[in-house]
């Protein structure tokens, strides 16, 4: 057969491939154009981002120079900007603000599409069978892990990674056989194109730094090339990557997570999460946007200890298989796939669950493989069938994801039906119930919340606000206090809420909350005179002066602590003290003109005329009267 009519046949197959991988794609879940945008994050990334909403070249500028939300990924949200563009140019009305979210929706689809067919093409070069390749990226297409990055629009970033990752692996295979046959100058032109993809994949998600670690493998053990040469090439690709992830981890700091599990408990935290991947392989139910499986719960299980051995265990039975060298490489990928996700290194998401359906997107290159492999080396008609019918029940478990995703509420919903311990469920679905007005089932969501992680302080602050408005001061009283001791805010917190309670007519409330932080903060003056001031409105005239008599303790040196106190004892009938108060006041701030009125009508009650023998008393009871409004004509 001449090479022309073989390049012609390959041209083929490939065509038939990406025509098979389209129908397949669109088959499982085109369904997913009539899902909404979520409030779970692309709020903030798109229609809530002023770069995205209203975009233009400033925007482009912000995406390249700094994070967004914390994490730096300028090349997806350059994606995102572009599709604002079309959205804004062809959909939108004019002078409108909508989005049009359905073509976010297909711009997912066109990517997880092309990243199917970038799966066959680097197993069609590993398996060297075009219809097991074929097969190996369908499962790739359809499997059900793939839906979470796919149905949600916030999922481009693990799209958009993976496919920059796989067309710089597809890429760097082509380089290495061009390589190998001393075509140098071809070779090179596509080593540098692969490292270029390489650059974008990690400049769409940092996660993708273990890249060429993936590619190494299947170089080296893949496709059977000296792990030297492998090295020599690949190693530039981890001077780029390295940075990229030291940047992203610093706007991702430890600090802000609850928990950080110590360095002999995250092997054991990355054990459990391997094996939940490899159960949700063979078993995708129910798949949720969060299970709960976060490091302190992780730990507190019995076996965690244990169940990690299975995973040597497994490796160590599939080296004792004949043609153990595709089926170690596949676990290997898979697990470098995963890798960056496993809780070596802590990451914000753990605070909800170390395990995501996202994370496994680029890992389920090895399944494919596994797959393509198995049908290679053992093309039994059995084989072949029982293949077909995994992909095609995969598939239809996949499609009936969608539904779940229809709205922000479903979402939660059926999370919560399926795992209670949600604290991400729990705490999104409250603000929808607050804003439909159903204000008992959203305290009973954010108490939810507040129950499983009562050191949030967004959950705290969230309870807070609804009990003030609900008039439920006791319960805001305890959150106002809780807020201070997660935080170690000091008397910030407790002031707030207090003026905030005075301000509503609810005195004794407010000297409730000041009571309580005198207790918690003994020394600090301001309380103190906080708390005189919610007695005198409640009309607690002796604890009053008993409280500003300990502010005056605290802080001999305030001058509107001794005016306050002055002004408590005149209440309560201790003229000479009030007196007493007054001079000292005046003798910290002596031009204070309220108080020089206040001492002179003090005295002129005591005794009339006695302020003409005091100047400044004089000229402040003669400003006062001329300040006084007019009582009628």
């Amino acid at each position: 057969m001449s090479s022309r009519r073989v390049a012609n046949l390959s041209r083929g197959y490939r065509w038939l491939a990406a025509i098979a991988l389209l129908v397949a794609v669109l088959s499982v879940f085109l369904g997913a154009r009539r899902c909404q945008l979520l409030d779970l994050d692309d709020n903030v990334n798109l229609y809530r981002n002023l770069f995205i909403a209203d975009p233009g070249f400033s925007s482009l500028i912000h995406f390249w120079t700094g994070p967004t939300e914390r994490l730096y990924a300028p090349v997806t949200y350059t994606v995102w900007l572009l599709t604002r563009f079309l959205d804004l140019a062809f959909l939108v009305p004019p002078q409108s603000w909508d989005f049009t979210d359905s073509l976010y929706h297909e711009v997912n689809l066109l990517f997880h599409w092309l990243n199917a067919f970038l799966v066959f093409l680097i197993l069609r070069r590993l398996v060297r069978q075009n219809l097991a390749a074929c097969l190996g990226a369908l499962l790739f297409a359809t499997h059900p892990l793939q839906a979470q990055a796919v149905i949600w629009v916030t999922g481009l970033k693990d799209l958009l990674s993976t496919f920059f990752s796989l067309l710089a692996i597809w890429l760097y295979s082509l380089s290495a056989e061009q390589f190998d046959s001393r075509q140098k100058r071809p070779a090179w032109l596509w080593y540098f194109a692969a490292t270029l993809s390489f650059s974008f994949a990690i400049l769409s998600k940092a996660s993708c730094i273990i890249v060429p670690a993936i590619a190494f493998l299947l170089d080296v053990v893949g496709e059977g090339r000296h792990w030297r040469r492998s090295a020599r090439y690949l190693l530039p690709w981890l001077a780029l990557a390295i940075p990229v992830g030291w940047l992203n981890k610093t706007y991702q700091p430890n600090e802000e997570l609850p928990y950080i599990a110590s360095w002999w408990e995250r092997p054991l935290v990355a054990g459990d999460a391997m094996l939940f991947y490899l159960k949700k392989l063979v078993f995708p139910e129910p798949l949720l946007i969060d299970y709960a499986r976060n490091p302190p719960w992780v730990l507190k299980q019995p076996l965690t200890r244990w169940l990690w051995l299975s995973i040597p265990l497994l490796g160590l039975a599939l080296s004792r298989l004949r043609e153990r060298r595709w089926w170690l490489l596949c676990l290997g990928v898979f697990i470098l796939g995963v890798f960056p996700t496993l809780g070596f290194v802590p990451f914000l998401f753990q605070r909800f669950s170390t395990v995501a359906d996202r994370y496994v997107y680029l890992a389920m290159l090895a399944p494919s493989l596994a797959l393509a492999a198995l049908l290679a080396v053992h093309s039994r008609p059995a084989t072949w069938i029982g293949s077909v019918l995994a992909i095609v029940i995969f598939g239809y478990l996949a499609r009936q994801e969608i539904p779940h995703w229809q709205n922000s509420r479903r979402l939660y919903e059926y999370t919560l039906e399926r795992q209670p311990r949600s604290l991400l469920s729990h705490f999104n679905l409250g603000p929808h119930d607050i804003e439909e007005n159903r204000i008992a089932d959203g305290i009973r969501e954010f108490q939810a919340a507040y129950a499983l992680d009562p050191k949030d302080e967004r959950i705290s602050v969230n309870l807070l606000s609804i009990y003030v408005n609900q008039g439920r001061w006791d319960e805001a009283i305890e959150i106002a206090f809780r807020i201070a001791e997660i935080r170690n805010l000091g008397s910030e917190p407790y002031t707030a809420l207090g003026k905030y309670l005075a301000l509503h007519h609810l005195p004794d409330k407010s000297a409730e909350v000041f009571e309580r932080a005198t207790l918690k903060f003994p020394g600090d003056a301001t309380y103190f005179n906080n708390l005189g001031v919610a007695e005198m409105r409640a009309g607690n005239i002796k604890k009053a002066v008993t409280s500003y008599r300990q502010a005056v303790k605290l802080s001999a040196s305030s001058a509107e602590t001794h005016a306050n106190l002055a002004g408590a004892l005149q209440a309560s009938g201790d003229f000479e003290g009030a007196e007493r108060e007054f001079r000292e006041t005046l003798s910290l701030k002596p031009e204070w003109l309220a108080v020089q009125t206040a001492l002179a009508k003090l005295l002129e009650r005591k005794s009339p005329g006695s302020t003409l023998d005091d100047p400044s008393l004089r000229e402040a009871k003669q400003r006062s009267s001329l300040a006084r409004p007019p009582q009628g004509r």
